[in-house]
């Protein structure tokens, strides 16, 4: 899969005013962290209605938030070029809902990326722990590309346990 495959798509948010951010495994593409993409991650924040509106041109279906740990708005697929929308992207931390901002730090061919410590702490949460990992080391080897505004915000959540609040204080020192 080919990052090109997203610009129609893309202008189409961009006409809408749809703020965005690439995350998941097109993040750990664009930082050379992988080697491939399965499938496009773009969070969202807009209303559903409004990304609807968007993509009506397209073949899209929606799909389950999924159980526990999300607790995202509403996730939205289109099967060609294989992306997923995720609106209101949140996830569970025992008894508290962590909302995961759209921060984006950096573009990548064009696209808007996702801080790396966005998706570090929604892998943690997924129990991804290999691809959280893969973000936490990619942070802690470019000090100059930690998002401290992102950091602050995760610090600064309900819910997350120590062991994760230890690495994010770990990458602001």
């Amino acid at each position: 899969m080919e990052p090109s495959e997203l610009r129609p798509i893309l202008n189409q948010l961009k006409e809408h005013n749809i703020a965005y951010a690439l995350g998941g495994s097109g993040l750990l593409y664009g930082l050379n962290r992988i080697d491939s993409v399965n499938d496009w991650d773009l969070a969202v924040d807009c209303p559903k209605e409004t990304l609807i509106q968007a993509i009506r041109d397209y073949d899209w279906i929606e799909q389950s938030s999924g159980d526990f740990p999300f607790a995202s708005e509403y996730r939205i697929s289109i099967a060609s070029p294989n992306i997923d929308f995720i609106g209101g992207f949140a996830l569970r931390s025992g008894e508290a809902t962590v909302r995961m901002p759209i921060r984006i730090r950096r573009q990548w061919n064009g696209i808007n990326v996702s801080s790396p410590e966005v998706w570090y702490v929604a892998y943690y949460l997924m129990g991804r722990t290999s691809k959280a990992n893969l973000l936490l080391d990619y942070l802690k080897r470019h000090p100059s590309a930690v998002d401290a505004e992102a950091v602050s915000y995760f610090l600064n959540a309900e819910g997350l346990q120590e062991d994760i609040q230890e690495e994010l204080r770990s990458l602001v020192g």
